[in-house]
């Protein structure tokens, strides 16, 4: 891997905050626009796909997967679960549980598997929803019963290795693993590590708890040896209060250091293979990238509005930004009618800012 810089540019345009990867077209929500746009990753079209019911959106989408045909995009906030039928341009609407007392962020991924998916809790959240993917019924599964006196949850995240489900909650701190083959329940002993300010992904048969500042080690578990051992954080003499997004991809590792304004790929050993500078990037050594998603041979760093998509694919990094093509306003105004209105605010809004606003 010989690139060494990594030139950045705000986008002026839409920024992917919910997004998934169907063929070589990039789905995605903007952070704010409730509607559904995608964007060819070779020919580097944008095209506006729907306008979802305002009524039953608030604050966008946390998350969106893929499954065959649909769309399931995950809301940011107390809206509902939205599944898009991509094929017959379809869009149906479902309610959060009852149970769920998390109001922000409620679910943080979805698994799937034998013709169902796992939606995982996020936070203040102690159910596992469980989805037929023929019926789209739902059923709750609790994780961690409510106790007198202690009824607060606080779930970190999740991976899934073949038919278990592995969640880590720091407030027991414990490490559940759920069976989606026979429903079996387990409690993990940590053997008292720490869980808080850990974010876990797989890598094989193993899980990586990585600190999202930096300062603490990273905790391995083994689910085949049921064991734990610590590895040395690779990144030496990082900013105070550094946030790190930590990356599997085709089991290369890698970090994006937003204060330090570098990207690095590093190995199993934790050994540092290479660094990519980050130029024209955070000035105000702010948290401008916060969380990364992988789809299929690619995966993706994003941020908040006007912060374009970092891709990372066949050991290249580049930005991407969706939001610039001036097609996509094209497109946007046939669909919708309102050629007019956007005429008499030419030059004084952005692409992203006309279609945010309209809308409203």
């Amino acid at each position: 891997m010989n690139q060494t810089e990594l030139v950045y540019k705000k986008t002026k345009g839409l920024s992917p905050f919910a997004y998934t990867v169907v063929g070589e077209w990039l789905y995605f929500c903007d952070e704010h626009i409730k509607a559904l746009f995608r964007y060819h990753l070779e020919k580097e079209v944008c095209e506006y796909v729907v306008k979802f019911d305002g009524r039953y959106v608030n604050q966008n989408f946390y998350k969106m997967c893929a499954y065959g045909e649909e769309l399931w995009l995950l809301p940011f906030s107390d809206g509902k679960i939205i599944c898009f039928n991509m094929k017959k341009e379809e869009s149906a609407y479902y309610d959060i549980p009852e149970t769920v007392k998390e109001k922000r962020i409620p679910f943080t991924d979805m698994f799937f598997r034998k013709g169902k998916a796992y939606i995982v809790p996020r936070g203040d959240n102690r159910f596992l929803i469980e989805v037929d993917l023929e019926t789209h019924g739902m059923r709750e599964i609790e994780l961690v019963k409510e106790k007198q006196g202690a009824d607060f949850v606080s779930f970190l995240g999740a991976v899934q290795i073949q038919n278990q489900i592995y969640l880590a909650e720091s407030t027991e701190n414990i490490l559940i693993m759920f069976d989606s083959d026979n429903d079996n329940l387990k409690i993990i002993d940590i053997e008292g590590y720490e869980l808080e300010g850990l974010s876990p992904k797989a890598i094989e048969d193993e899980i990586w708890f990585v600190p999202v500042n930096s300062g603490k080690d990273i905790l391995i578990y083994n689910v085949n040896s049921n064991s734990f051992m610590e590895k040395e954080y690779p990144i030496k003499g990082l900013p105070e209060n550094e946030v790190c997004l930590f990356m599997v991809y085709n089991e290369e590792i890698w970090f994006l250091a937003n204060q330090n304004k570098k990207i690095y790929k590093v190995n199993r050993d934790m050994n540092i293979e290479a660094e990519i500078i980050i130029s024209d990037f955070n000035e105000n050594d702010t948290v401008i990238y916060i969380s990364g998603m992988l789809c299929a041979n690619q995966f993706f760093w994003h941020g908040h509005s006007g912060t374009p998509l970092i891709r990372v694919k066949d050991g290249v990094v580049q930005i991407l930004d969706v939001g610039e093509d001036k097609r996509l306003l094209e497109i946007y105004l046939e669909t919708i009618g309102k050629r007019s209105v956007y005429e008499k605010t030419s030059g004084k809004k952005t692409v992203g800012e006309y279609i945010y606003y309209s809308l409203k």
